[in-house]
């Protein structure tokens, strides 16, 4: 009986700060915001938590903390491409498509995370010098996209 409750104190615990954590703004100063993929709609929209990362990033932007914003997705089960749907969404909030860089291939988060990278990285003349970046994601993915982001 003691382990149990034991138990559920400490899981209770890591959710409390798992939430907390998750549910705090820390917007800082990025040469690149990058928004990470997830469901598009069978009408091509952006479900609702993908939205809510786009209007996240469009917020980031125009409070000047960010110039450019990557987009990284793949192609769903709807049969679109995540990155172009959230690209054109973003066009559509008033970003100008120049400040806009599609990543097709961000197919989970490791992908993205080493594209972006890539894209940040200058090669051959290349105008990018982006040394710091942030990400747009939901809450509940947290734990397993900073994993992927520090590696």
């Amino acid at each position: 009986m003691v382990a149990a409750a034991v138990g559920l104190l400490v899981y209770l615990l890591g959710a409390v700060a798992l939430a907390a954590d998750g549910l705090t703004d820390s917007a800082v100063a990025s040469d690149v915001v990058v928004v990470l993929g997830n469901k598009v709609r069978a009408d091509g929209s952006p479900a609702p938590r993908l939205a809510a990362r786009l209007d996240a990033a469009v917020a980031v932007y125009e409070a000047g903390l960010a110039e450019h914003i990557i987009v990284s997705g793949g192609v769903g089960r709807s049969g679109y491409d995540e990155a172009t749907v959230m690209a054109a969404y973003l066009a559509a909030a008033g970003i100008d498509a120049e400040r806009i860089v599609i990543d097709g291939a961000g197919v989970n988060t490791r992908a993205t995370a080493e594209n972006a990278a890539a894209i940040m990285t200058p090669v051959g003349g290349s105008p990018q010098s982006w040394r710091r970046s942030s990400s747009m994601c939901h809450v509940a993915d947290w734990p397993s996209n900073r994993q992927e982001s520090n590696r």
